[in-house]
């Protein structure tokens, strides 16, 4: 898979879309100080989420952040859709869980554009992890 390098994104606000190993898929929010996967493309990966929102809603949060009603809740959104939800911060370091949903979404469920995109996280399962360090997988 060709992208621009974590080095380039680096300080760069993004989403890009895991899949863990049970199949399970994550929205992973850099907050611009997160690390980012190895050559991603961060165009092709924001195609895929507006695939994913696009779609029906197919579960319920079972952990989503409250936001004010005026704003719109990107968490709640995957989280409805069966996506799991991974947050980093400004200053960098792991990802931790801010939403999931009750019942999770398999990656073949998917737009086929989130199968081309998804970055594999080895060694985690996002259901049951509440912090994903990308250094580690």
């Amino acid at each position: 898979m060709g992208g621009t390098s974590a080095d380039d994104l680096r300080g760069l606000e993004f989403d890009c879309l895991a899949v863990d190993g049970d199949g399970d898929v994550a929205l992973l929010s850099t907050a611009g100080g997160g690390i980012a996967p190895v050559a991603v493309d961060p165009g092709a990966h924001d195609a895929a989420i507006d695939a994913i929102l696009a779609s029906p809603v197919r579960t319920h949060a079972a952990l989503a952040p409250d936001l004010r009603a005026d704003l719109r809740n990107p968490w709640r959104e995957m989280a409805v859709r069966g996506l799991f939800g991974f947050d980093s911060n400004p200053l960098g370091g792991a990802y931790g869980k801010v939403a999931a949903p009750d019942r999770p979404v398999l990656l073949a469920e998917l737009p086929e554009s989130a199968a081309a995109v998804a970055v594999p996280l080895a060694g985690v399962r996002s259901g049951d992890a509440d912090v994903i360090d990308p250094t580690e997988t």
